[in-house]
């Protein structure tokens, strides 16, 4: 059975329409346990003088919001298809948009992704390429989910992570690839280690290609080209060929 976190909210309001009880919390759903409000005795709403009824109704405000729920391989996953419940203010909120599908958003807490991402602490509103499965995931990851990739296409989490400067998904992915890392391809892993900045997963492709054939090593790095280099890449390819040079300087 699925475990449902929610955010609820009930008020019971008096005659002249204003809040007399409130009451919002949040809570774990099951099959056992539901949410519940305040109990009250059904003579006391019902007695006219105590100012409960409106023309004879009693009226009762009420609001749900599905927060996180448990996926079915035991992993937490937040809710961002729907608008926070007291959030109002923009200044708590980023919503994430898609030309190709208007009116749909995703929203999202600012205060944790402008942790991450100086680009979203200045902006309230961040354009996506798509909504795909991959997009979701990006923004689960952001917010500390441990998303399993096998059915997920990394490169194009990378991406969105690049465009909205989130370096903490672009870490996670970072680790990923070094689980998983292709050797059979790896002028495509250098391209996409220099594209990203990935220097963790570029020191473990240095050591796995070891300290052989750096004339072959040499060739991947030229087809990865200079100009897409970031500092830190050539000063660890450079170290690399320094350390496992055969040339002996007398």
């Amino acid at each position: 059975m699925h475990s449902i976190r929610v955010q609820f909210f009930f008020a019971v309001l008096d005659g002249d329409g204003s809040q007399r009880i409130v009451m919002g919390r949040r809570c774990h759903l099951t099959p056992r346990k539901l949410p519940a409000g305040i109990y009250l005795k059904v003579d006391s709403l019902l007695d006219e003088e105590n100012g409960w009824l409106d023309n004879g109704a009693l009226i009762v405000e009420y609001g749900f919001h599905v927060e996180s729920i448990v996926v079915p391989n035991v992993i937490w996953e937040f809710n961002f298809h729907e608008k926070l419940m007291r959030c109002d203010k923009e200044r708590d909120l980023i919503r994430f948009k898609c030309p190709e599908d208007p009116g749909i958003f995703l929203h999202a807490h600012r205060l944790l992704l402008a942790f991450h991402s100086s680009y979203l602490k200045s902006t309230c509103e961040a354009e996506c390429d798509s909504f795909c499965r991959e997009t979701i995931e990006c923004v689960q990851i952001a917010f500390g989910v441990k998303i399993r990739l096998e059915e997920s296409n990394p490169i194009v989490i990378l991406h969105m992570a690049r465009e909205l400067g989130l370096r903490n998904v672009i870490r996670y992915c970072e680790r990923v690839l070094i689980e998983e890392v292709d050797l059979n391809s790896l002028i495509s892993e250098f391209k996409l280690t220099a594209k990203y900045k990935m220097n963790h997963y570029l020191a473990h492709l240095l050591k796995r290609f070891g300290g052989i054939n750096q004339r072959k090593l040499a060739d991947i790095l030229y087809g990865v080209g200079i100009e897409n280099m970031s500092s830190e890449f050539m000063k660890q390819c450079t170290k690399h060929f320094f350390d496992n040079a055969k040339t002996r300087f007398m």
